[in-house]
């Protein structure tokens, strides 16, 4: 009897656009403004790697040090539910 691979439930996301801005992420122009007007120049690489998956609707599983941009992520994610 042959053995079955089991069914995957996450992906790797530690291959990410290193190049990707706010401007090419797809979010919505109040959105984009204030971004700007808190003065963020361009996504950390956690932001980078996670934000584009959350704006799938897909389940977010990260891990960052503090002071990396992670909370910034659930409030961006959070204006699109």
């Amino acid at each position: 009897m042959e053995e079955q691979t089991p069914e995957r439930f996450s992906e790797d996301a530690s291959q990410y656009n290193n190049q990707l801005t706010f401007e090419e992420m797809n979010l919505s122009r109040p959105i984009l403004k204030a971004i700007t007007a808190l003065g963020f120049k361009e996504p950390t690489p956690i932001q980078k790697a996670c934000v584009p998956v959350g704006l799938l609707g897909r389940d977010l599983c990260a891990c960052a040090a503090t002071g990396t941009g992670t909370g910034m992520i659930l409030l961006l994610l959070f204006c699109f539910i």
